[in-house]
């Protein structure tokens, strides 16, 4: 299966996670697609992926290790695809409602 696919996944299932308020799982499961976007060198996956453990921890009321989350993304994003863009605008927004 390609990495791709499988990150998708995973980020898809972490989110389902959090959806369910399952947080245990939704954290292996993001921490899992985090590493594997990162051995992958996208910048674009790692900001997604940053941003969902970013909504992960705001809603266990970690805000410290949310904003952490949030700063990566925003960096991954902003060095692939700058600051204008729909994803930098969501994850700014993410962060501003710490």
């Amino acid at each position: 299966m390609c990495a791709c696919v499988c990150l998708t996944k995973l980020n898809k299932a972490g989110m389902e996670a959090l959806n369910r308020g399952d947080y245990l799982t939704a954290t292996e499961l993001l921490i899992q697609a985090a590493r594997k976007a990162e051995a992958l060198g996208s910048d674009v996956l790692q900001a997604k992926i940053r941003n969902n453990l970013g909504l992960l921890m705001q809603a266990q009321g970690l805000r410290d290790q949310a904003a952490t989350n949030f700063r990566l993304a925003q960096r991954h994003t902003a060095k692939r695809l700058g600051m204008d863009n729909s994803l930098y605008a969501r994850i700014t927004n993410n962060l501003a409602k710490i």
